[in-house]
């Protein structure tokens, strides 16, 4: 008999489309990672102060917020998380470092998003 341990819930800001949200959910099914929606930069600032610090932002680049906003914004919350962005265009990933981002993954989501966040809330 195997028993396993709980596992405790890390909690992922991320700002995509509503019509993302979906193969989002389903990819982190089953994962530590509980997902906390929020509509636009405003919105996640709001939720940040409401719910505490989340160790995570996941932006998706083709959303209605610059991801650049996004990282002049959150370094000015307590305790500011990491931010992921997701694209399909690599040339950005080397801008997201630069301007401080956590890191950039792959669009469409695909399981990699998985390792990148759990790395990310792993320290």
């Amino acid at each position: 008999m195997t028993i396993s341990k709980p596992v405790n819930p890390v909690f992922v800001l991320a700002l995509v489309a509503e019509e993302e949200r979906g193969a989002l959910s389903a990819l982190l099914a089953g994962t530590q990672f509980v997902l906390r929606f929020a509509d636009n930069i405003l919105d996640a600032i709001i939720s940040l102060r409401h719910y505490g610090p989340v160790p995570v932002v996941l932006h998706d680049s083709g959303y209605s917020d610059s991801w650049r906003s996004l990282l002049c914004v959150i370094g000015n919350v307590p305790n500011p998380p990491k931010v992921v962005v997701a694209t399909p265009d690599v040339a950005t990933w080397g801008a997201v470092l630069e301007m401080g981002g956590h890191d950039a993954v792959p669009k469409p989501w695909d399981r990699d998003l998985i390792r990148v966040l759990t790395l990310a809330t792993a320290n």
